[in-house]
């Protein structure tokens, strides 16, 4: 079978954050080297797929980025380096390849970068190698995965093959970290985890011995002084520099820059704190986990307060990756040692209401709300379980809990109306349709209609019971153009109303335009306020 791997190059330094590169694979005398990045890509023709609709494009292309994926997780699972994914879809707006990109003044297809394309990002980066993995069914059953390593300087180029069938039902560890997986298909797991033990062995061998052994709370080195003795000042600035990219939403960006905080002072726990929030809002529960387990190794026994910090960490960590029943566990147990932890129990509830568990989340909501009845949180959490329920009016009472001057409560009020607002237009759509041929009694249509008349109604006196920040234009321009989408669709409310007593037909045509008008101002509502409009427009039924 021939290969369908390009030729590649990789890595070597970005300027702008040269510091953290330094800490990572070694600079200055003495320096060991630690976590090499890996950049890893799916082959170019796995990604030529991405304009083309038909079922196996689709397939072969979720195929590729999840084989993708599943490598990064096993890799970072490893302990021995950092792994960043490359996925086609958002990759521009990664702050992390865009950055690059940028300082290194690179000109890159996102859709499908080519080979030179994807050597330069790399070396902008400052990986060690770049990974490209391909998959696909293996004949007789099962699937390969085939994977690529391309050195950037010196180094071992490698390439191996592995597949694998497993039995359907069994459940695959990822042992190369001594961690389960994320729940990806079996057969590509168990086919990629040999594949990551063969590149762990080879190329990767000499930071795989210097790296310690992974365990369920893993031993912590003594920090080797760093050069120039100037070991807690680096640090500061890494952390300082993390945050700025949390901030910047570069979590990605941000790994690396508490990573090598975490190198330097191995035995602290604020960097390693640092460094699992990041994996979290990276969506990185295995890693999170893994480095929670490590942060509890560190923290003192008599200290319950940090303990139980790291605790909700690791189990949102556990949540992300899957393990549901481990991450309820792990709060229970917070909650069991310091029944009055808040954070605990939202995130419990927070972990139910994903579950489906709607009345033990709302208890647990209302227990916190009970106690402290300006929880923000809870609040919120409260008034969007009563949206969907349609009941706007204990929305709104809920949100009384909020200042009046909140961001939370302006926001939150902006996503339950656009949703409200979103469904009473489509459900007064529908009666009609079902009406009009048949489908409906008169009597069943005029109770639907008047149902959304009052819902209509709510919504109006909802939105403007909480406004925006006056000193935010565009806050400002978008709340007045869905003041008037809810005053149109409360008259087109009335109209269906009118026409179903009257029989008139200008009030069925009537109502008809200004439920058009209604979504064209909540369209422009969107539209006013940026980026958010297309992710609310494509959400809208």
């Amino acid at each position: 079978m021939r290969s369908p791997f390009p030729a590649h190059r990789r890595a070597a330094a970005r300027a702008a954050v040269a510091l953290l590169f330094l800490c990572l694979i070694g600079g200055g005398a003495g320096a060991a080297e630690r976590r090499p990045l890996i950049l890893i890509f799916a082959p170019t023709y796995e990604y030529k797929t991405l304009g083309r609709q038909t079922p196996e494009d689709a397939q072969a292309r979720t195929s590729a980025v999840q084989a993708v994926r599943v490598v990064r997780d096993l890799l970072q699972q490893s302990g021995v380096v950092e792994a960043v994914a490359y996925v086609p879809e958002g990759a521009s707006d990664n702050p992390l390849f865009a950055r690059a990109a940028q300082e290194s003044k690179l000109s890159i297809r996102w859709e499908d970068p080519a080979p030179p394309e994807r050597a330069a990002l790399a070396k902008a980066l400052g990986a060690r190698y770049l990974l490209t993995v391909a998959t696909g069914p293996q004949p007789g059953g099962g699937v390969f995965v085939e994977a690529q390593a391309a050195p950037v300087g010196r180094g071992q180029a490698w390439q191996a093959r592995e597949h694998a069938q497993v039995t359907r039902g069994s459940v695959r560890v990822g042992a190369a970290a001594g961690a389960a997986p994320a729940p990806y298909n079996d057969d590509l797991m168990s086919a990629a985890n040999t594949l990551i033990l063969k590149f762990l062995a080879g190329p990767l061998g000499s930071y795989t011995r210097s790296a310690p052994a992974p365990a369920t709370t893993p031993a912590v080195e003594a920090p080797a002084p760093p050069p120039g003795g100037g070991g807690e000042a680096e640090v500061r600035a890494l952390l300082a520099q993390g945050e700025a990219l949390l901030t910047e939403k570069d979590a990605d960006g941000a790994v690396v820059a508490f990573r090598a905080a975490v190198n330097l002072m191995p035995r602290a726990a604020a960097p390693r704190i640092a460094l699992i929030r990041a994996y979290l809002q990276a969506r990185r529960g295995a890693e999170a986990t893994s480095e929670a387990q490590r942060a509890l190794a560190l923290i003192p026994a008599d200290d319950a307060a940090g303990r139980a910090e790291v605790s909700g960490l690791m189990a949102q960590g556990l949540a992300i990756s899957g393990d549901t029943t481990a991450a309820r566990a792990t709060y229970e147990k917070i909650l069991a040692a310091r029944p009055q932890t808040t954070w605990a129990r939202l995130g419990l509830a927070d972990l139910l209401l994903t579950q489906g568990k709607v009345a033990e989340a709302e208890a647990l909501y209302r227990a916190v709300k009970e106690r402290e009845p300006a929880n923000a949180v809870a609040a919120e959490r409260l008034a969007r379980l009563h949206a969907t329920r349609g009941d706007f009016a204990a929305a709104m009472k809920e949100m009384e809990a909020l200042p009046a001057d909140s961001a939370v409560r302006y926001t939150t009020a902006r996503d339950l109306f656009d949703s409200g607002a979103t469904l009473v237009a489509a459900t007064l759509a529908q009666s009609r349709k079902t009406f009009d041929k048949g489908r409906t009694s008169r009597e069943a249509f005029f109770e639907t209609a008047t149902a959304q008349a009052e819902r209509a109604n709510t919504l109006v006196s909802f939105l403007k019971a909480c406004p925006p920040d006056q000193n935010a234009p565009s806050l400002v321009r978008a709340y007045r153009q869905r003041v008037l989408a809810a005053s149109l669709l409360a008259q087109a409310a009335a109209n269906v109303l009118a026409f179903i007593e009257t029989g008139d037909a200008a009030a069925d045509t009537q109502a008809t335009v200004l439920l058009g008008e209604a979504r064209n101002s909540l369209s422009e509502a969107r539209a006013a306020e940026g980026p958010r409009a297309a992710a609310a427009e494509a959400a809208a039924p």
